[in-house]
């Protein structure tokens, strides 16, 4: 199992640029805004690759380009 390693200022920014709340990107993409809020905030580490995956696709990003850029997309 690999550790993902999410940046908390990728998804900030990703998240500023699309205009989106933390609240409405954490119902459209089926994450708690707690969740969201510790993944920006404290940096902490997604539980799976899924929720990455949806995050990603609510925000219009690849998945690989909220994650620690020396990991390039491994899961």
């Amino acid at each position: 199992m690999v550790v993902m390693k999410m940046i908390n200022r990728k998804l900030r920014e990703y998240r500023r640029r699309a205009g989106l709340p933390l609240e409405v990107l954490a119902f459209k993409a089926r994450v708690s805004p707690r969740t969201l809020w510790r993944w920006e905030r404290w940096n902490c580490t997604p539980r799976s690759w899924e929720s990455i995956q949806r995050v990603a696709a609510v925000l219009g990003v690849q998945p690989e380009d909220l994650l620690d850029d020396e990991q390039g997309g491994e899961r």
